[in-house]
């Protein structure tokens, strides 16, 4: 696991892990080692190329201005027979950097070392797991809480909380100091964002389509598409169709993200809903009622504000559920929730479960190779690439499948089933569903129920496997039917069956046991 004693290593990683992960373009001020060994090259370039392009970025900026003059005095002070590099030194390569970035890695004839270099450093940040990203946090969180005690602004609970001692005042606060509090707090949630991610695309589970495909029999007709797509968070903006249209090359292929990301109508939750708190805020955390108990997951991204504190983002890190049913929610960020004042109409802005908005990641699925070679396994089958007409399959109300009771949701409103849901509940019912049960739907259901006795003969299986078929094809949204297995265990029946749904090429695995 990475440590990390100063900020700007800190925002060094961040950046160049985004970027290898969406393959975009490298800047020198990314990588010190290649910077070190082309100090040469930045000198004999200085006068036909760079400085102009430095001199651009600066744009007037009267701190640039003063640091390109001081790069351009290292320059004239190299040509005049001082040969020290000053990127050897890491506070010089750190001062620098802004116009670093302005030279891009790919128009650098880089040599074999040099290719070995930059690969090694993509290397080291792809291995990135969450601890690495924690351990990021951890940092500025630590010297957040230090900055504020410098001006008068600590807090006592939250040092103790991020390990560190409390430090007497040392100066009064300036808008420089709260803005750099403030960006650190930017960068944090930024960096939350990444580990959300990284929950799904490495806490993996087995692909569950290639264990289909191999414990099916070698003569078997059916088989199973079990390819992934691996995929990468983004900021949402303007539209599902407008994110599609960018990031897939269609804004028709919405309904991709819709899968992907798992959204629910309405899709998009611009507006939330306000609840208000039912205590002051304490200093990380806030008291409401446990009416939004099951919108509310650890991860989920919330507002909060008053009339005196203007609405920012946070992410819920922890739910704790009192014995009156009243929910305290423990949020990221600055450690200042004392702010919030019941006198004052402080609320949290909870969105509809399910859905997206400006401020929050969107996952965009790639191609099964990433940019930097490597695959991933997605933690869902869900995340395979699914098309329109599976969401077009319909929406039912959500049944428990042990009970077959109604799911109802916490604010006493039905849960819905969409998308491979509602296939698999479709499915399930249907075969429990013996045919002219329903007086108003004769033909639905199958004329042998699951449950019926089953001794496991060949000619049996065939039998049943054609029975069960021919009741499922009944409902015109099937293309086929397969019953892939029959299995009896004891007094339970093992069924593997799939389904091809209209539109989707796909075949759609199912287990189910009685």
């Amino acid at each position: 696991m990475a440590k990390y004693t100063d900020l700007f290593s800190v925002l060094n990683d961040t950046d160049l892990y985004m970027r290898v992960r969406r393959g975009d373009p490298l800047g020198l001020d990314l990588l010190q080692a290649l910077a070190r060994g082309r100090w040469i090259w930045i000198v004999e370039n200085w006068s036909n190329i760079l400085y102009a392009r430095f001199k651009t970025l600066a744009n007037g900026d009267d701190i640039l201005e003063a640091t390109l003059e001081d790069l351009q005095g290292l320059v004239s002070s190299y040509l005049l027979g001082n040969l020290r590099n000053p990127f050897d030194n890491f506070d010089t390569f750190v001062k620098y950097s802004k116009f670093l970035a302005a030279v891009r890695v790919g128009e650098l004839n880089l040599s074999p070392a040099e290719f070995v270099l930059v690969d090694k450093e993509k290397e080291r940040v792809s291995s990135f797991v969450i601890e690495d990203f924690r351990a990021m946090l951890k940092y500025l969180k630590q010297q957040s809480a230090l900055d504020a005690f410098r001006i008068g602004l600590g807090d006592v609970d939250s040092a103790a909380l991020y390990g560190v001692q409390p430090i007497a005042r040392q100066r009064s606060a300036t808008v420089a100091d709260l803005a750099r509090l403030d960006d650190a707090d930017q960068i944090r949630q930024y960096i939350e964002g990444i580990i959300i991610d990284l929950k799904d695309s490495q806490d993996i589970s087995p692909n569950l389509l290639r264990i289909a495909n191999d414990n099916l029999g070698p003569d078997s007709p059916v088989v199973f598409n079990d390819a992934y797509r691996s995929a990468v968070a983004v900021p949402y903006e303007i539209s599902l169709e407008h994110m599609a249209k960018k990031y897939l090359g269609s804004a028709d292929l919405y309904f991709e993200l819709v899968t992907v990301n798992k959204l629910q109508p309405p899709y998009i939750d611009e507006m939330g809903e306000k609840t208000v708190l039912l205590a002051p805020g304490a200093v990380n955390n806030v008291i409401i009622a446990g009416t939004r108990k099951d919108d509310i997951p650890v991860g989920t991204k919330v507002m909060i504000g008053s009339y005196s504190v203007r609405e920012e983002p946070r992410i819920i890190e922890r739910v704790t559920e009192n014995t009156d049913g009243t929910l305290i929610l423990f949020l990221s960020g600055a450690q200042d929730l004392v702010k919030l004042r019941t006198d004052e109409g402080a609320f949290v802005r909870i969105y509809s479960p399910h859905t997206i908005n400006t401020g929050g990641f969107l996952l965009i699925p790639l191609t099964i190779e990433t940019p930097n070679g490597s695959q991933y396994t997605p933690k869902s089958d869900e995340l395979r690439r699914i098309e329109k007409s599976l969401l077009t399959f319909g929406v039912d109300i959500l049944r428990d499948e042990a009970t077959g009771g109604l799911v109802i949701d916490s604010s006493c409103n039905f849960k819905f089933a969409a998308g491979l849901r509602n296939v698999r509940q479709a499915v399930l019912y249907a075969l429990r569903t013996v045919r002219g049960e329903l007086p108003f739907h004769p033909n639905y259901g199958v004329s042998a129920s699951i449950g019926d006795r089953y001794y496991g003969t060949a000619d049996e299986a065939v039998i049943f496997a054609n029975v069960l078929r021919q009741g499922l094809l009944l409902d015109q949204r099937y293309t086929d039917v397969k019953i892939a297995g029959i299995q009896q265990t004891g007094t339970s029946l093992a069924l593997t069956i799939v389904v091809w749904i209209a539109g989707v090429v796909d075949p759609i695995p199912l287990s189910f046991a009685s």
